[in-house]
Protein backbone atom coordinates (compact mmCIF):
# COMPACT_ATOMS: atom_id res chain seq x y z
CA UNK A 1 0.00 0.00 0.00
CA UNK A 2 1.44 3.26 -0.90
CA UNK A 3 0.74 7.00 0.58
CA UNK A 4 -1.78 8.42 -1.48
CA UNK A 5 -3.76 10.92 0.57
CA UNK A 6 -3.26 14.51 -1.31
CA UNK A 7 -1.40 13.34 -4.31
CA UNK A 8 -3.75 10.44 -5.44
CA UNK A 9 -6.17 13.32 -5.29
CA UNK A 10 -4.26 15.53 -6.82
CA UNK A 11 -3.89 12.91 -10.03
CA UNK A 12 -7.77 12.16 -10.19
CA UNK A 13 -8.27 15.91 -9.93
CA UNK A 14 -5.86 16.43 -13.74
CA UNK A 15 -7.18 13.10 -14.71
CA UNK A 16 -10.63 14.51 -14.66
CA UNK A 17 -9.60 17.76 -16.14
CA UNK A 18 -8.31 16.12 -18.86
CA UNK A 19 -11.01 14.03 -19.70
CA UNK A 20 -13.31 17.11 -19.50
CA UNK A 21 -11.02 18.50 -22.10
CA UNK A 22 -10.95 15.97 -24.61
CA UNK A 23 -14.69 16.05 -24.83
CA UNK A 24 -14.90 19.95 -25.24
CA UNK A 25 -11.68 18.91 -28.03
CA UNK A 26 -14.28 16.47 -29.72
CA UNK A 27 -17.24 18.55 -29.81
CA UNK A 28 -15.30 22.00 -31.20
CA UNK A 29 -13.59 19.16 -33.52
CA UNK A 30 -15.02 20.78 -36.72
CA UNK A 31 -13.74 24.37 -36.01
CA UNK A 32 -10.58 23.05 -34.70
CA UNK A 33 -9.52 20.99 -37.35
CA UNK A 34 -10.00 24.05 -39.56
CA UNK A 35 -7.75 26.20 -37.35
CA UNK A 36 -5.06 23.49 -37.58
CA UNK A 37 -4.86 23.68 -40.91
CA UNK A 38 -4.35 26.81 -40.96
CA UNK A 39 -2.20 26.97 -38.39
CA UNK A 40 0.46 24.35 -40.36
CA UNK A 41 -0.32 25.91 -43.47
CA UNK A 42 1.69 28.86 -41.83
CA UNK A 43 4.32 27.02 -40.60
CA UNK A 44 7.46 27.54 -41.63
CA UNK A 45 9.87 24.42 -43.17
CA UNK A 46 12.74 23.56 -41.54
CA UNK A 47 15.96 21.26 -42.19
CA UNK A 48 14.79 17.65 -41.12
CA UNK A 49 11.15 18.08 -41.90
CA UNK A 50 9.31 15.05 -44.55
CA UNK A 51 7.60 16.87 -46.88
CA UNK A 52 4.06 15.15 -48.61
CA UNK A 53 4.10 16.68 -51.91
CA UNK A 54 1.40 15.78 -54.76
CA UNK A 55 1.06 17.29 -57.83
CA UNK A 56 -2.08 15.71 -59.84
CA UNK A 57 -1.91 14.03 -62.84
CA UNK A 58 2.20 14.70 -62.40
CA UNK A 59 3.37 10.75 -60.77
CA UNK A 60 7.34 12.15 -61.24
CA UNK A 61 6.03 14.99 -58.76
CA UNK A 62 3.79 12.38 -56.37
CA UNK A 63 6.64 11.63 -53.38
CA UNK A 64 8.15 12.44 -49.92
CA UNK A 65 10.85 13.80 -49.66
CA UNK A 66 12.94 14.86 -46.54
CA UNK A 67 14.47 18.81 -46.61
CA UNK A 68 17.81 18.17 -46.61
CA UNK A 69 20.35 19.70 -44.06
CA UNK A 70 21.02 23.09 -46.14
CA UNK A 71 17.08 23.79 -46.14
CA UNK A 72 16.85 22.21 -49.79
CA UNK A 73 14.91 19.17 -51.55
CA UNK A 74 15.70 17.94 -54.93
CA UNK A 75 12.88 17.01 -56.82
CA UNK A 76 11.97 15.30 -60.30
CA UNK A 77 11.92 17.89 -63.09
CA UNK A 78 12.52 20.59 -61.14
CA UNK A 79 15.32 20.00 -59.36
CA UNK A 80 16.52 21.93 -56.26
CA UNK A 81 14.58 24.21 -54.04
CA UNK A 82 14.97 26.18 -51.52
CA UNK A 83 11.92 25.78 -48.79
CA UNK A 84 13.53 25.92 -45.38
CA UNK A 85 11.79 29.32 -43.72
CA UNK A 86 9.01 29.11 -46.30
CA UNK A 87 5.22 28.23 -45.06
CA UNK A 88 3.79 25.05 -47.00
CA UNK A 89 1.50 27.78 -49.37
CA UNK A 90 4.87 29.95 -50.00
CA UNK A 91 6.02 26.50 -50.86
CA UNK A 92 3.06 25.39 -52.76
CA UNK A 93 3.63 28.71 -54.64
CA UNK A 94 6.54 28.27 -55.72
CA UNK A 95 7.11 25.11 -57.15
CA UNK A 96 3.73 26.22 -58.90
CA UNK A 97 6.03 28.65 -60.33
CA UNK A 98 8.78 26.43 -61.34
CA UNK A 99 6.37 24.22 -63.43
CA UNK A 100 5.05 27.14 -65.11
CA UNK A 101 8.30 28.94 -65.90
CA UNK A 102 9.84 25.66 -66.92
CA UNK A 103 6.86 24.85 -69.12
CA UNK A 104 6.39 21.92 -67.45
CA UNK A 105 2.41 22.14 -66.70
CA UNK A 106 0.13 24.38 -67.49
CA UNK A 107 -2.12 25.39 -64.68
CA UNK A 108 -0.68 22.55 -61.82
CA UNK A 109 -2.71 21.86 -58.80
CA UNK A 110 -0.19 21.13 -56.25
CA UNK A 111 -0.74 20.16 -52.53
CA UNK A 112 2.00 19.48 -49.71
CA UNK A 113 1.58 18.48 -46.34
CA UNK A 114 4.42 18.33 -43.75
CA UNK A 115 3.93 14.68 -42.66
CA UNK A 116 6.81 14.83 -40.08
CA UNK A 117 8.04 17.74 -38.06
CA UNK A 118 11.54 18.27 -37.18
CA UNK A 119 11.32 21.55 -36.09
CA UNK A 120 8.27 21.85 -35.47
CA UNK A 121 8.05 18.97 -32.08
CA UNK A 122 7.68 19.11 -27.96
CA UNK A 123 9.77 16.70 -25.89
CA UNK A 124 7.68 15.01 -23.01
CA UNK A 125 9.96 13.48 -20.34
CA UNK A 126 10.15 11.78 -16.98
CA UNK A 127 6.81 10.87 -15.53
CA UNK A 128 4.53 10.11 -18.60
CA UNK A 129 3.17 6.91 -19.57
CA UNK A 130 4.94 7.77 -23.41
CA UNK A 131 8.19 9.97 -23.00
CA UNK A 132 9.16 10.82 -26.48
CA UNK A 133 9.13 14.00 -28.82
CA UNK A 134 5.36 14.95 -30.21
CA UNK A 135 4.99 16.82 -33.35
CA UNK A 136 2.91 19.45 -31.95
CA UNK A 137 2.89 22.44 -34.34
CA UNK A 138 2.01 26.04 -33.26
CA UNK A 139 1.16 26.66 -29.84
CA UNK A 140 0.19 24.95 -27.26
CA UNK A 141 -1.34 24.03 -23.50
CA UNK A 142 0.77 21.93 -21.17
CA UNK A 143 -2.22 19.55 -21.24
CA UNK A 144 -1.84 18.95 -24.92
CA UNK A 145 1.62 18.40 -24.13
CA UNK A 146 0.67 15.49 -21.24
CA UNK A 147 -2.04 14.17 -23.34
CA UNK A 148 -0.20 13.76 -25.91
CA UNK A 149 2.58 11.79 -23.83
CA UNK A 150 0.00 9.60 -22.60
CA UNK A 151 -0.82 11.32 -19.38
CA UNK A 152 0.86 11.33 -15.89
CA UNK A 153 2.42 7.74 -14.26
CA UNK A 154 1.14 6.95 -10.57
CA UNK A 155 4.64 7.77 -9.84
CA UNK A 156 4.63 11.42 -10.94
CA UNK A 157 5.51 14.21 -8.34
CA UNK A 158 3.68 17.80 -8.42
CA UNK A 159 6.02 19.85 -10.29
CA UNK A 160 6.67 20.43 -13.73
CA UNK A 161 9.44 21.97 -15.07
CA UNK A 162 9.63 23.74 -18.71
CA UNK A 163 12.40 24.76 -21.14
CA UNK A 164 11.51 27.01 -23.50
CA UNK A 165 13.20 27.16 -26.49
CA UNK A 166 13.39 30.96 -26.75
CA UNK A 167 15.05 31.14 -23.14
CA UNK A 168 16.56 27.70 -21.99
CA UNK A 169 18.47 29.74 -19.42
CA UNK A 170 15.46 30.30 -17.71
CA UNK A 171 13.59 27.05 -16.80
CA UNK A 172 10.05 27.36 -15.73
CA UNK A 173 8.51 25.27 -12.77
CA UNK A 174 5.03 24.81 -12.36
CA UNK A 175 3.60 23.00 -9.47
CA UNK A 176 0.23 20.78 -9.81
CA UNK A 177 -2.26 21.61 -6.47
CA UNK A 178 -4.54 19.38 -4.79
CA UNK A 179 -7.39 20.21 -6.45
CA UNK A 180 -5.53 19.56 -9.75
CA UNK A 181 -5.10 22.76 -11.60
CA UNK A 182 -2.10 24.99 -11.60
CA UNK A 183 -0.35 27.17 -9.00
CA UNK A 184 0.99 29.39 -11.52
CA UNK A 185 -0.71 28.67 -14.77
CA UNK A 186 2.17 28.51 -17.53
CA UNK A 187 2.03 30.01 -20.63
CA UNK A 188 1.88 28.34 -24.10
CA UNK A 189 4.10 25.56 -25.14
CA UNK A 190 5.96 26.12 -28.52
CA UNK A 191 7.78 23.85 -30.74
CA UNK A 192 11.43 23.41 -29.25
CA UNK A 193 10.10 23.15 -25.95
CA UNK A 194 11.02 20.88 -23.27
CA UNK A 195 8.91 19.55 -20.37
CA UNK A 196 9.79 17.21 -17.32
CA UNK A 197 7.54 15.69 -14.90
CA UNK A 198 9.32 14.78 -11.63
CA UNK A 199 9.08 12.09 -9.71
CA UNK A 200 7.35 11.95 -6.46
CA UNK A 201 9.64 11.60 -3.60
CA UNK A 202 9.35 8.64 -1.27
CA UNK A 203 9.83 7.86 2.25
CA UNK A 204 11.11 4.53 3.84
CA UNK A 205 9.86 2.85 6.02
CA UNK A 206 11.98 0.11 7.98
CA UNK A 207 12.80 -2.36 11.00
CA UNK A 208 10.35 -3.45 13.40
CA UNK A 209 7.01 -2.63 11.17
CA UNK A 210 4.56 -5.05 9.78
CA UNK A 211 4.76 -3.64 6.22
CA UNK A 212 8.22 -2.47 5.49
CA UNK A 213 8.17 -0.25 2.27
CA UNK A 214 8.72 3.08 0.82
CA UNK A 215 5.61 5.33 0.20
CA UNK A 216 5.38 8.15 -2.26
CA UNK A 217 5.33 11.96 -1.47
CA UNK A 218 3.71 14.63 -3.24
CA UNK A 219 5.45 17.90 -3.29
CA UNK A 220 1.93 19.18 -1.60
CA UNK A 221 1.79 16.08 0.84
CA UNK A 222 2.60 15.98 4.36
CA UNK A 223 4.04 12.20 5.72
CA UNK A 224 4.72 12.65 9.49
CA UNK A 225 6.53 9.53 11.22
CA UNK A 226 3.35 8.62 13.15
CA UNK A 227 1.21 8.62 9.53
CA UNK A 228 4.86 6.39 7.74
CA UNK A 229 4.00 4.06 10.65
CA UNK A 230 0.76 3.76 10.19
CA UNK A 231 0.52 2.70 6.74
CA UNK A 232 3.84 0.35 7.33
CA UNK A 233 0.89 -1.66 9.15
CA UNK A 234 2.05 -0.24 12.42
CA UNK A 235 5.08 -1.51 14.81
CA UNK A 236 5.63 -4.72 15.65
CA UNK A 237 5.41 -6.17 19.44
CA UNK A 238 9.31 -5.92 19.53
CA UNK A 239 9.75 -2.49 18.06
CA UNK A 240 11.63 -0.76 20.49
CA UNK A 241 9.51 2.81 19.96
CA UNK A 242 11.53 4.90 22.10
CA UNK A 243 14.67 4.50 20.05
CA UNK A 244 13.34 5.00 16.26
CA UNK A 245 15.95 6.89 13.87
CA UNK A 246 15.07 9.03 10.91
CA UNK A 247 17.80 8.77 8.76
CA UNK A 248 18.42 11.93 6.27
CA UNK A 249 20.87 12.79 3.72
CA UNK A 250 21.52 16.18 3.87
CA UNK A 251 24.36 17.94 1.47
CA UNK A 252 25.95 14.80 0.87
CA UNK A 253 26.23 14.19 4.69
CA UNK A 254 23.94 11.53 7.11
CA UNK A 255 21.68 12.78 9.40
CA UNK A 256 20.56 10.17 12.17
CA UNK A 257 17.88 11.84 14.49
CA UNK A 258 16.14 9.52 17.36
CA UNK A 259 12.70 10.01 18.28
CA UNK A 260 10.31 8.43 21.03
CA UNK A 261 7.29 7.33 18.75
CA UNK A 262 5.41 6.14 21.87
CA UNK A 263 5.33 9.78 22.58
CA UNK A 264 4.37 10.79 19.59
CA UNK A 265 1.61 8.55 19.54
CA UNK A 266 0.42 10.15 22.90
CA UNK A 267 0.57 13.27 21.30
CA UNK A 268 3.46 14.57 23.68
CA UNK A 269 6.44 14.95 21.06
CA UNK A 270 6.15 16.60 18.50
CA UNK A 271 5.29 14.73 15.16
CA UNK A 272 7.52 15.43 12.65
CA UNK A 273 7.26 15.74 8.69
CA UNK A 274 8.89 13.18 6.81
CA UNK A 275 10.67 14.30 3.65
CA UNK A 276 11.52 12.81 0.38
CA UNK A 277 14.47 9.78 0.91
CA UNK A 278 13.79 9.90 4.46
CA UNK A 279 13.83 6.39 6.31
CA UNK A 280 12.40 5.68 9.08
CA UNK A 281 14.04 2.48 11.11
CA UNK A 282 12.09 0.90 14.07
CA UNK A 283 14.85 -1.14 16.02
CA UNK A 284 14.02 -4.51 17.37
CA UNK A 285 13.42 -4.06 20.98
CA UNK A 286 16.55 -6.63 22.04
CA UNK A 287 19.13 -4.35 20.94
CA UNK A 288 20.93 -2.27 23.87
CA UNK A 289 22.45 1.14 24.24
CA UNK A 290 25.86 -0.61 23.70
CA UNK A 291 25.07 -1.80 20.64
CA UNK A 292 23.88 1.62 19.10
CA UNK A 293 27.06 2.49 17.32
CA UNK A 294 26.25 -0.86 15.52
CA UNK A 295 22.73 0.23 14.99
CA UNK A 296 23.44 3.61 12.98
CA UNK A 297 25.99 1.93 11.21
CA UNK A 298 23.53 -0.64 10.12
CA UNK A 299 20.82 2.43 9.13
CA UNK A 300 23.69 4.16 7.68
CA UNK A 301 24.67 1.58 5.18
CA UNK A 302 20.95 1.32 4.45
CA UNK A 303 20.80 4.63 3.81
CA UNK A 304 23.61 4.82 1.35
CA UNK A 305 22.10 1.68 -0.67
CA UNK A 306 19.19 3.52 -1.12
CA UNK A 307 20.53 6.18 -2.11
CA UNK A 308 22.78 4.30 -4.77
CA UNK A 309 19.41 2.80 -5.66
CA UNK A 310 17.72 5.37 -6.37
CA UNK A 311 20.51 7.99 -7.83
CA UNK A 312 22.47 5.30 -9.52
Amino acid sequence: MRFVTGHWLALAAVSAILSVYTQACAQDAPAEQAQNSKTVSNLAIGPGDMLDITVYDVPELTLKVRVGEDGSVTLPLVGALHCAGLSVSEMEDLLVTKLVRDDYVKIPQVSILISEFATQSVSVGGEVNQPGIYPLPGPHTLFDAITAAGGLTQTAGDTITIVHKSAPGAPQRVTIGNNGGFHNPPGAIQPGDMITVSKAGIAYVVGEVNKPGGFLLGNNTRLTVVQAIALAGGQTVHARMKHVSIVRRRDGVVEITTVDLKQMMRGREQDIPLQPDDILYVPNSGVRTATDILQRATIGAAAAAVLVAEHP
